[in-house]
């Protein structure tokens, strides 16, 4: 099996995502339901900006056009925060060039969506395994 670089992850959180990984296509079971997946490490706005892919939609879109706020990290983010969500949503949907965007919010944003991450299981009817999130807008099969 190949390994996967994680980008922006530690050694050790990187080596124990491949393990996982590399037991799973062995065939063991491997309980992972629940459990928190190491982010990306963004020091500053303009790393985010660069590297982030397109995390800022989560903020510049509404809940019909942007399906990943309806994923279970947002969901969370947004019952904790409720009023940061709703003022960054605010402040970045009308913003058209992602330049202009408040890269500081957005990172703060970031940081606190991170640790509501987790490993869990898709749906096998839909022919779905186990879904694992590398980085907030980028997922892994």
């Amino acid at each position: 099996m190949e390994e996967i670089e994680y980008l922006g992850l530690s050694e050790e959180d990187s080596k124990r995502l491949n393990d996982i990984r590399r037991r799973i296509e062995a065939g063991e079971e491997v309980q992972v339901e629940g459990m928190k997946v190491p982010q990306r490490k963004f020091k500053t706005p303009e790393e985010l900006r660069v590297g982030g892919n397109n995390f800022y939609g989560h903020f510049t879109t509404n809940d019909n056009e942007f399906c990943i706020r309806r994923a279970s990290f947002f969901k969370k983010f947004r019952e904790t925060y409720p009023e940061f969500e709703r003022d960054l949503t605010e402040r970045c949907i009308r913003i058209k060039d992602p330049k202009q965007l408040p890269w500081e919010d957005l990172l703060k944003a970031y940081n606190l969506m991170a640790e509501f991450v987790e490993c869990h299981y898709g749906d096998p009817m839909k022919g779905e395994e186990l879904i694992c999130y590398d980085d907030i807008t980028v997922l892994l099969r």
